[in-house]
């Protein structure tokens, strides 16, 4: 119960600090540039709608209708953003393929959604969120950690996905460690508590949103060797992969190079940071099930 209740008013407070570093968020930063792409991704996306209803109901379909409200939001279009979002839900069952993916507690992280959060169409759609994603079976010890980690892992990727299509919006790309900041003392503090969550103790998606929040903890080296040593304890209870990018991270950080070739050095495009032992790289990508460097690179 302690652990629940730590859990809790951590949720309430990132919820507090959440809010109030979205809406101070410049929209208005969009250049003309900008709001033509987004203009001619909204005209593909409802091409595709219109084209394909006899996908309606599953996952691509549904993705793309959420891609949509996506886009509408960064335009500011309040009605057409629920209109579509709460259109990706329709005739979406929980057996479906996808049905994660679509009916999600991260959508409720999603960066330029946060400005709605006050309104009735979002007290509607957690709603709708929550009561499919609980129909069904989750077979898991830690359903409020969850919950938390996928809402924190929207928040993550939302807005990088953002900045990567406006990249105009100063005041968002500042707010990317501050939101990192929240989220790693989220999960260092559950990681403190039950240690690296398993699939058995949140399921394989918010598991992988604890991976994802660890590995943009880059500011505390140390917390992320105890991740990764966690990682190794229960390596048959998570997915094989987090264990080599999280040891890559670290490497790179300390050593300037890595052993399975999953970092990347953003100062020049499409290149990888340098490999130890390369010739020996696609036998150690194997035993993870990672694929060959080759086609990772495709």
């Amino acid at each position: 119960m302690f652990l629940i209740s730590r859990i809790l008013v951590s949720f309430r407070l990132f919820l507090f600090f959440f809010a109030f570093l979205i809406c101070s968020s410049a929209y208005s930063q969009v250049t003309s540039e900008e709001k033509a792409i987004l203009q001619s991704r909204k005209k593909s996306f409802l091409e595709y709608l219109d084209k394909n209803q006899n996908l309606k109901g599953t996952f691509p379909y549904s993705n793309i209708a959420q891609n949509l409200a996506i886009v509408y939001s960064i335009l500011d279009q309040k009605d057409s953003t629920f209109y579509y979002l709460f259109y990706s839900f329709e005739d979406y069952k929980p057996e479906t393929l996808g049905f994660d993916e679509v009916i999600n507690p991260a959508l409720l992280g999603e960066y330029t959604l946060q400005k709605w959060q006050n309104s009735k169409d979002w007290e509607e759609l957690k709603n709708k969120i929550f009561d499919k994603y609980k129909y069904k079976a989750r077979n898991v010890r830690y359903r409020n950690i969850e919950h938390e980690l996928l809402l924190r892992k929207g928040a993550d990727q939302s807005i990088r996905g953002y900045l990567w299509m406006i990249k105009s919006d100063s005041i968002a790309r500042k707010k990317v460690s501050e939101i990192d900041k929240l989220n790693y003392l989220y999960v260092k503090s559950v990681i403190d508590s039950i240690g690296f969550p398993t699939i058995s103790m949140v399921g394989a998606s918010a598991s992988n949103a604890a991976f994802l929040l660890c590995q943009h903890s880059d500011e505390d080296v140390f917390f992320q060797k105890k991740v990764l040593q966690s990682m190794l304890k229960n390596s048959d209870d998570i997915k094989s992969y987090y264990i080599a990018y999280l040891s890559d991270r670290i490497l790179v950080k300390e050593k300037g190079y890595q052993l399975y070739g999953t970092q990347y050095n953003p100062k020049f495009k499409g290149k990888l940071y340098p490999i130890i032992d390369s010739q020996r790289v696609n036998i150690r990508r194997d035993s993870l099930g990672l694929p060959r460097i080759k086609m990772q690179r495709k």
